[in-house]
This record gives structure tokens, C-alpha cells and sequence, in this order.
């Protein structure tokens, strides 16, 4: 494996990275749209609070050996999922009808700029979270003598 595809991919960690994306959009969705119009704050907050956490998981993952890509995979779901909570539209489920988007109280607003504008802007948002994640993991890789993660702990004694 090439120095460039094992900074691109990693040795570990693509199915990580795509499960908690997943469940960094959901968490990242409901905190910053439902949970912060419940208790009346404002977003911007709670949405920093969400995405640090972001950095702090794409470190986390850069440093036992995941790679960038991983790494923006990872940092995709929360980034979408504050930036859809916070700028998209309303969306809910009306009985009977499906999924509802954008205001009122019945039928279905078929409009796909909204959803789709705050998702591209996602993108942009996780390359550069996943930037700096994995620049802050690798470095504290580094600076704790470890390579990746399958080589933690698996140095020969005589070296």
C-alpha cells in the first residue's frame, strides 16, 4: 500500500465512519432542529457543540488508523444534519400522506432545492472538518509514537 492510498484510506475504519455518519446526522438533526426549538435555544450553539464533537470523532478515528476519506465520511452526517436542522426546511410526517416538506399544515411541497442546497453545502463543510480531524488526529498520532491502528501495541520488544 502506497503512502498516498494509506493517507486516503486508511487501514481501518470505512464501516465505522459510515455507521456513526449516520448517526451523527440523526443526533446532529434532532439536536439542532428539536431539540434547541424545545427548550428555545439558538441554534448556533448547539450546532458548534455538534460539530466539535465531529472533530473530536474524526481524530479520534485518524488517530487509531483511519484515513481521510473516512474521515469525511465521517464528518458528513453531522454536517449535514446541522446544516439541513438549521437551514432546510420543515420537514415531518403527515398521517396518511407521507413526508411533508416545507410549510403548512397538509400536502406535500415538492421542492428539492431546499432539501438538496444545505446537503452540498454539507459536503464542502465535511471536507474541511475532515481536513482538520485528521490533520489533529494524525498529529497526536505522531506526537504519541503510534503509526495506526493495527500497528498499536504490535512493536516487537527489540526494537
Amino acid at each position: 500500500m502506497t503512502r498516498l492510498t494509506r493517507t486516503l484510506l486508511g487501514e481501518a475504519g470505512f464501516e465505522r465512519a459510515a455507521v456513526w455518519s449516520a448517526t451523527g446526522f440523526a443526533l446532529s438533526l434532532l439536536a439542532v432542529d428539536v431539540l434547541a426549538s424545545a427548550v428555545s435555544l439558538d441554534p448556533t450553539p448547539v450546532a458548534a457543540a455538534c460539530m466539535a464533537v465531529s472533530v473530536i470523532g474524526v481524530a479520534s478515528l485518524a488517530r487509531v488508523g483511519g484515513g481521510l476519506l473516512p474521515g469525511v465520511l465521517l464528518s458528513y452526517g453531522p454536517t449535514a444534519g446541522v446544516l439541513l436542522g438549521a437551514l432546510g426546511p420543515e420537514i415531518r410526517l403527515v398521517a396518511g400522506e407521507g413526508i411533508a416538506i416545507g410549510p403548512g399544515t397538509g400536502g406535500t411541497v415538492v421542492t428539492v432545492v431546499p432539501v438538496v442546497e444545505p446537503l452540498s453545502l454539507a459536503v464542502a463543510g465535511a471536507v474541511a472538518v475532515g481536513g482538520v480531524g485528521y490533520a489533529v488526529g494524525r498529529g497526536l498520532a505522531v506526537a504519541f509514537g503510534r503509526r495506526t491502528g493495527t500497528d498499536v501495541g504490535s512493536e516487537p520488544a527489540d526494537e
